[in-house]
């Protein structure tokens, strides 16, 4: 699959802006802090309620000091929809779901539009770097998370802004839990079991990692016969969690738009910041986690990109579907298995043969 250019992309962010002119935001009440702004908003009475059980949140939205912030902020409506939520979030101990709501940057409308992912304050032990939730730019506007929308212009504040959102936007669940949810990885899935690569996932933990997981159909593809080998055969079993590790590279979390831990220790983005225009192609390489002598194959990256309509692909597999967040790792979806400087390929011939051959030395 030929992969778009960066001015395609360009061609079709002009066309989508087009239909969704970038909105203006509410000035009138930019001398108040976060804090005090949604205080005095009714539809925000819930987020309000709970916030008021966490000091240190409200600490961090009332302090005009402490740089700025972009507040997601869920109205009452979103909460109604989530029953049982607000209880779990009202407990002291569990700030994540609205820290899941707070941005430690500036994110205006303008620059919302170069995002596919927006980094939270939410870090948990489980992840190299920050928590991050979806946003899209489509015809009819932003949508946050799975299918969240605005619901009035954005709020400027004297230490950042805020988006009231109608959606309420949950902590990640475990990678391994977030595809089976998603329903066409589950020969992945099986083959994580069956080859013990799960056990090198749970060693990684805390560390970080992308996976550039095939789908069913990526399996499918290599036949029957390849599948029985690699999944039933105990020589098979070896190969199938060498390839396996070819398709994970650990402790780098790699988005569409940002890598922890590369992108987590630089400057936070502030109203002073301008506005740019990303466009461009970048080709990188990530080591894999299949090594031997100190050495690992490397996955040969391409991003292409203008503005947050984002095409990657790895070993020259696109990644059909991105981003695919756990509270461990990241996944990428491809449409292919991947083997040393290359992929099976769908319709190969002999695959079992190509695939010893590829991996022999690392068994």
């Amino acid at each position: 699959m030929v992969q778009p250019s960066p001015d395609a992309l360009e061609a079709a962010f002009q066309q989508i802006e087009f239909s969704s002119p970038l909105p203006t935001s509410d000035d009138s009440q930019q001398s108040e802090t976060i804090y005090n702004i949604i205080k005095g908003l009714p539809e925000a009475s819930t987020y309000h309620r709970l916030l008021e059980q966490h000091p240190n949140l409200v600490a961090l939205l009332a302090d005009a000091s402490n740089g700025e912030h972009s507040l997601f902020l869920p109205v009452n409506a979103a909460w109604e929809h989530e029953p049982g939520l607000d209880a779990r979030v009202a407990e002291p101990a569990d700030a994540s779901v609205l820290s899941m709501h707070i941005c430690p940057h500036f994110f205006n409308e303008a620059y919302l539009r170069s995002v596919t992912n927006v980094p939270t304050i939410y870090t948990p032990i489980t992840c190299n770097g920050p928590q991050v939730f979806p946003v899209r730019l489509t015809e009819q506007g932003e949508e946050v998370g799975k299918s969240g929308r605005f619901t009035q212009p954005s709020i400027r504040a004297a230490n950042g802004i805020i988006y009231p959102i109608d959606t309420v936007i949950p902590t990640p669940t475990p990678l391994l839990a977030v595809l089976q949810d998603r329903g066409n990885y589950s020969i992945l899935l099986r083959a994580i079991r069956a080859s013990r690569f799960e056990d090198d996932l749970a060693a990684e933990r805390g560390k970080g990692g992308t996976l550039f997981a095939p789908s069913d159909q990526a399996f499918a593809s290599l036949g029957p016969d390849a599948l029985q080998f690699l999944e039933e055969d105990e020589e098979g079993k070896e190969y199938l969690r060498a390839l396996l590790r070819l398709h994970f590279c650990p402790e780098n979390t790699h988005y569409t738009n940002m890598i922890w831990p590369q992108n987590t220790m630089g400057p936070r983005r502030t109203s002073a910041d301008k506005d740019m225009i990303y466009k461009g192609t970048l080709a990188k390489e990530l080591p894999s986690a299949l090594q031997k002598g100190g050495g690992a194959p490397k996955l040969a990256m391409k991003i292409t990109r203008y503005m947050c309509l984002i095409t990657m692909a790895v070993n020259s597999a696109p990644v059909v579907e991105q981003d695919i967040a756990g509270n461990d790792y990241v996944a990428q979806g491809i449409n292919d298995v991947l083997l040393p400087g290359g992929a099976v390929g769908n319709g190969s011939q002999d695959v079992i043969s190509k695939i010893k051959s590829a991996l022999q030395f690392y068994i």
